[in-house]
């Protein structure tokens, strides 16, 4: 899909222009943000008058997702063939959206574009068919379904029917987790910012082990969603690097990364396994989240400008 033609009142907002009773639509700046993200060109074609169809998208702060913007009277397919054709784009890579069922028939039949309505808006990703947008489709009925439920959180998490695997890293894992590691900032024990030959380079090398997490559950796939770099020394393992996917917050996922570990390390005869976390405001929880995988504060390094705290676990 290479453009999104919007239509305005009742479809980007409830209500029309004329009436003075525009109200803005829950998710849709959200919604356009995302596929503006995607380089989708995103363009208005409204029966309305320009002047203050503008006005309101500028009071609504909407005019910035907008590469083209058409209000006038005519039958909406001439314009959207303009649009088509000045930017040189097939039709059968365009989606016109407009809640009125007539203005649809009729571009669909005269333009050949792709056509519908959303009323729930995050509808679009799936018909975008882009993974992003998918993903973002999928956590938003994982965050719906979790408002709604009545029970206790441990049996929510149960029904969802969650499905997490443990690994070690392949080289296609690579630009993942360097966008894991350095866009991750609550669940992420030391917010080291990593290039992309950097993370290469330990995954060449002999003494890193690099471990990945994916997982799945009822609503979709997850992907790769926790990463973690181990340093190998002879007799210990020093945990270079550990982060999880906020959009996992709440699943347990980074203390089963860290079970995992100790597994690992108890089936290679590692007698201890050594952590770090240099504490900031956002990653705050990972102090609870080490303690309560049987991790152990032994020391501040105060020589450290960042005051690293380092957490031991023995395999005794």
């Amino acid at each position: 899909m290479k453009i999104v033609i919007w239509d305005a009142d009742n479809t980007l907002w409830e209500g029309e222009i004329v009436y003075g009773n525009v109200k803005l639509r829950a998710e849709i700046k959200e919604v356009l943000k995302q596929i503006g993200k995607l380089g989708i060109i995103q363009a208005i074609c409204s029966k309305n008058d320009i002047v203050p169809l503008k006005k309101t998208l500028e009071e609504l702060e909407l005019d910035k997702f907008f590469s083209e913007v058409h209000a006038n009277w005519q039958p909406k397919h001439i314009t959207i063939n303009k649009i088509l054709e000045t930017r040189q784009i097939n039709p059968l890579e365009a989606l016109f959206i407009d809640d009125d069922v007539v203005n649809r028939a009729e571009v669909e039949y005269l333009v050949g574009c792709h056509v519908d309505y959303f009323g729930d808006l995050y509808k679009i990703f799936k018909y975008l068919d882009t993974p992003r947008l998918v993903l973002m489709s999928e956590q938003r009925n994982r965050e719906t379904a979790e408002k709604n439920w009545k029970g206790e959180y441990k049996d929510f998490i149960n029904s969802i029917n969650m499905e997490v695997t443990f690994c070690k890293a392949t080289e296609e894992n690579i630009p993942r987790i360097v966008n894991l590691a350095n866009r991750t900032n609550e669940l992420n024990a030391t917010r080291h910012r990593y290039s992309e030959q950097e993370i290469r380079d330990r995954f060449t090398n002999e003494e890193y082990n690099i471990y990945v997490v994916f997982m799945k559950d009822r609503f979709g796939d997850y992907g790769l969603i926790a990463e973690t770099i181990i340093h190998v020394f002879p007799e210990h393992w020093e945990i270079e690097d550990i982060c999880v996917s906020c959009r996992t917050m709440g699943r347990g996922i980074g203390g089963e990364l860290l079970a995992l570990i100790k597994q690992q390390a108890k089936e290679y005869k590692i007698p201890k396994v050594v952590g770090f976390i240099i504490p900031n405001e956002d990653n705050h929880r990972m102090p609870k989240l080490f303690n309560g995988a049987g991790f152990k504060k032994v020391e501040s390094l105060a020589s450290d400008p960042k005051n690293t705290e380092r957490y031991e676990w023995l395999n005794e």
